[in-house]
């Protein structure tokens, strides 16, 4: 049953307070569908607060004054607002395996100023407003929000029984995304950092790292495009020669930290062959290859600008993601996109191990400023094509052919984002500008899509893809290499036949010479 607690009043087994209205703390999913039933136009505008259900004081006892008296006083939009927040929480709560292990607290606000909130545990919530997914991370200052939130948060932090310190939390998360997938059936990714899978990505003459996007693992994400890849392989008789390689690492470290190891194990276990090397990567994916590039080419650009052959980016904010100035929200709506399209527990995961307030890994993504990450990053490849002399021809070293998608369909979701990103094309996360920005080869089609189906039904694109990778990697010259051999292994297997056959004539010549 749903227990009501007035302004300031703490919030039973939820760790924290919300002022300047009412708050609702609900046990179970389907105590959200009661609520959105008593949403509804009542003859009586007071009988929905006095709910039995709801616990609620009567409007006479209250000492919070008329804390509303009809849920239509919301407005219409925010009225449709709060209803689909409502319908779109319980949907995501009922997909959890463990519903019990989540709670959910509903907040309206007493009058016109908005509601404060003191929580001191991570709460994903929607808000009004234009009904932002935000991700409450622990604070210290209250979180001012609009008229009303709608959240779930877990019971309990199941990283205290699970023998991880605070700070290991994240890296954590990263594993337990990857054995998620791993119980599932995918296309066979090589682990780079695996010491048994090493010695068969070093065996390779092309090799291909996929590297996945925040709050994500690779195992899964690019499955429709490795199969695609595999049977345009398979048809040019290269099935075999191109190594698959993941990376899982956590997202939410600074940028710069996963490329200094990625860079490592790059030169680790593919420095000493020839092997040729290329990118595919996905959302932040992409700003990790281009760090990464720009430290192998700090190393050695003479060596590394004939293997490092191409990235290709998918939905990667190279321009910087808007919404990443505000990281709550940015973390809300990237939560909100791989629970409705990706692993049905991963909300679960983040609300376990998301606990930063604000992590390093998503301030990153930010729009170039003097100082922050995507500026240095832009500096660093001037520096290097001008050392190279080939600016301004080129921005960077690295070629990339960056694919973006914008959402066309007037669909629930576009709405949703449409207010924070100012009616630009998007991909409900990151604007078409910046995923395909002046400077970098685009994908020459429309793709009508958003941030996680980038792999969904994507032919269209998977042909200019296997293009890129088979000019860029030299492909036809190791079908070439492949078709000579073969020839080479026909002519000896030819040449054997006929020297046993010549043999056999002889023989049979002095057998009739000599009976």
């Amino acid at each position: 049953m749903a227990i009501a607690c007035r302004s300031g009043e703490r919030i039973p087994g939820f760790a924290g307070v919300i002022r300047g209205g009412i708050t609702w703390k609900l046990e179970h999913p389907e105590e959200l569908q009661d609520l959105y039933a008593l949403c509804q136009p009542s003859s009586d505008p007071f009988d929905q607060l006095r709910h039995p259900a709801l616990e609620l004081p009567s409007r006479q006892n209250s000492d919070q004054g008329s804390f509303i008296r009809d849920w239509r006083e919301l407005g219409d939009t925010e009225s449709d607002g709060f209803l689909y927040a409502l319908g779109l929480v319980h949907h995501l709560w009922a997909e959890v395996e463990e519903p019990n292990r989540i709670q959910g607290i509903v907040a309206i606000a007493d009058g016109d100023f908005p509601l404060e909130l003191e929580l001191h545990q991570t709460t994903f919530g929607l808000t009004s407003g234009s009904v932002n997914p935000v991700l409450l991370l622990p604070k210290i200052a209250p979180w001012t929000l609009g008229k009303w939130v709608v959240g779930i948060a877990l019971k309990t932090y199941s990283m205290l029984t699970a023998g991880v310190s605070v700070s290991g939390w994240s890296e954590y998360l990263a594993e337990k995304l990857r054995l998620s997938a791993e119980k599932e059936k995918h296309e066979e990714l090589l682990r780079l950092d695996d010491p048994t899978d090493q010695q068969k990505i070093q065996q390779a003459q092309r090799v291909i790292i996929f590297l996945h996007g925040l709050l994500s693992t690779d195992l899964g994400t690019f499955d429709p495009l490795i199969s695609f890849i595999q049977t345009q392989l398979t048809k040019y008789g290269l099935a075999g020669q191109v190594a698959f390689v993941g990376w899982p690492h956590d997202t939410l470290k600074d940028i710069d930290t996963n490329a200094q190891a990625l860079q490592r194990l790059i030169q680790q276990v593919l420095g000493p062959g020839q092997s040729q090397v290329a990118f595919v990567a996905h959302s932040r994916g992409g700003l990790l290859a281009r760090a990464t590039a720009v430290r192998l080419f700090n190393h050695s650009s003479s060596f590394w600008s004939n293997r490092l052959r191409c990235c290709i980016t998918f939905g990667t904010p190279h321009e910087g993601a808007e919404l990443a100035d505000c990281p709550e929200v940015f973390l809300g709506m990237a939560t909100l996109m791989l629970a409705l399209n990706a692993d049905k527990n991963c909300l679960f995961h983040i609300l376990s191990y998301v606990v930063e307030t604000h992590p390093q890994g998503v301030l990153d993504l930010c729009k170039p400023k003097r100082g922050n990450f995507l500026y240095t990053l832009i500096d660093q490849e001037q520096g290097q094509v001008i050392k190279a002399g080939i600016y301004p021809d080129q921005e960077r070293l690295l070629k990339i052919l960056a694919i973006g998608g914008k959402v066309s369909k007037n669909n629930i979701h576009r709405w949703l984002i449409n207010h924070a990103l100012h009616n630009k094309d998007h991909d409900l996360v990151v604007t078409t500008a910046s995923s395909m920005p002046v400077g970098v080869k685009h994908y020459s089609g429309d793709l009508d899509c958003d941030h996680m189906s980038y792999f969904i039904g994507g032919k269209d694109t998977f042909h200019d893809i296997w293009q890129c990778l088979y000019d860029c990697l030299a492909l036809n010259v190791l079908a070439a290499e492949k078709l000579r051999e073969e020839l080479n292994s026909i002519r000896e297997t030819l040449e054997n036949k006929t020297e046993i056959t010549a043999e056999k004539i002889g023989l049979t010549k002095r057998e009739q010479k000599y009976p």
